[in-house]
Formats: C-alpha cells, structure tokens, sequence
C-alpha cells in the first residue's frame, strides 16, 4: 500500500487541480478523500489552515501574470525541495494526478506539461509513465463507452452482458495498476 506519506503530496495535489479553476463540490471531496489517506492527521482546523495558505499562494502566483507557469514552478517547488518522496509515493501521485485529469478537466496541455515534469523531477521510468497515461486513457474509453451503453436503446439483456465485460476489462486494468504504482 502507500508509503508513509507526506504533506508534499498533498499539496502538489491541491496545486493541481486548481489548474482547472476553483475546486467544486465533488472537487473538494476527493481532495479531503485524499487528505485522509495521505496525512490522515491533517483534519479539521488543520486542513483549512493549509487550504487557505494554498490558496494565499495560489492568489500570489495569479497576481504575477503567469498562472500555469507559476503552479506548475510552485509543483517542481513541492518536489525538489521535499526530502521525503520514494518511487513509490512518486508513482501513486503521478497516477493521483492522471485520475484528476480525467475525472475534472479534459487532460489539457497544461496538466499534461506538469504531470511530465513531475515524472522528470521524481525520476520516473518513462516506459512506466507511458503505460499508466495508456491505461488512464483506456479506464476513461470504457467508462465513456459504459455511459453510452447504459443510455442506449438495446435490450436490457444485451447491455448487461457487454457491460459486464467492460467492467471486467477495466478489473483487469485496474489490477495492472496497482501493480505499476506499488
């Protein structure tokens, strides 16, 4: 499972997704889920604390002009100057932020630029990388095609039985994963 883990983590994560813009209400909710499998001390008054220093800092980076650059400087920031990250946090916090990208934005030029440097900066094997972004794009394709499904016209029977082995195929995946990240 996950290594002991760390603030830097965290915040790297919080960073991110204000890429995409104010965090919504489901937003907010995988960040505090996180939050509590990450630093599960950070709770209450604590996590606002550092929610609202965040947000100061994210203020300040908008303030100079340069908003994508100075989150993605502030991420490298995170991960150059932590003394703590392993490969394995590394490489559950470059999936982390694949699941972000796909779950709450489009997967943009921008989030692909820092995930790549954070993969850089944490020395990631390449190969590695390129596996978990084909296996984040697949897991998005199934899910999309599951929605289609599920909203198409054709008998309840038939749906069932691909859906089935959409959600197989996505097991099977999702096991390769945790095997990539561990």
């Amino acid at each position: 499972m996950r290594s002991p883990f760390l603030l830097w983590e965290v915040l790297v994560i919080y960073y991110f997704m204000s890429i995409s813009g104010r965090n919504s209400k489901k937003k907010e909710k995988y960040f505090y889920d996180v939050c509590d499998k990450v630093v599960p001390y950070l709770k209450g008054n604590r996590r606002e604390e550092l929610i609202n220093k965040c947000d100061k800092k994210i203020e300040k980076i908008k303030s100079s002009g340069d908003y994508n650059n100075g989150v993605k400087q502030e991420i490298r920031n995170r991960i150059v100057y932590s003394k703590t990250y392993d490969q394995i946090s590394s490489r559950i916090l470059v999936w982390d932020l694949l699941v972000i990208s796909f779950n709450f934005g489009s997967y943009s030029k921008i989030q692909q630029g820092i995930i790549r440097m954070v993969v850089h900066e944490a020395k990631i094997d390449e190969m590695l990388f390129e596996e978990m972004e084909d296996s984040i794009k697949t897991l998005d394709s199934i899910d999309k095609e599951i929605g289609w499904l599920k909203h198409s016209k054709k008998s309840q029977e038939r749906i069932k039985l691909t859906i089935d082995e959409l959600y197989d195929r996505q097991n099977v995946i999702e096991a390769r994963i945790k095997d990539l990240v561990a």
